[in-house]
């Protein structure tokens, strides 16, 4: 499934869920334009919604790219949500 949207001036593609991931990338205009760089990586392999993410922005313009896994993480159990099990927030390390 290919799907095309924007959200606040940036316009995004993504593609999937296929094997539970997903693909989207998007990029645009900022809202309030920065002077510097901002530069956001992060991977993780554990949690709701794991995967890369990147984001890169500067002066007006911004772009984004997500791989991610679209399932939830069931804490307590230390594994992702199985099919048509309710979200467990027992454990979630933000509590």
């Amino acid at each position: 499934m290919i799907r095309a949207h924007t959200h606040d001036g940036t316009a995004y593609v993504t593609v999937g869920p296929i094997l539970n991931k997903s693909l989207e990338i998007g990029g645009g205009l900022l809202r309030h334009p920065i002077r510097s760089a901002d530069i956001h990586f992060s991977f993780n392999t554990r949690g709701d919604h794991a995967g890369l993410r990147v984001y890169l922005a500067r002066g007006d313009w911004m772009f984004e790219l997500n791989l991610t896994d679209r399932r939830h993480w069931n804490w307590a159990a230390d594994r992702f949500e199985e099919e048509g099990e309710r979200p467990v927030f027992e454990g979630y390390p933000h509590e």
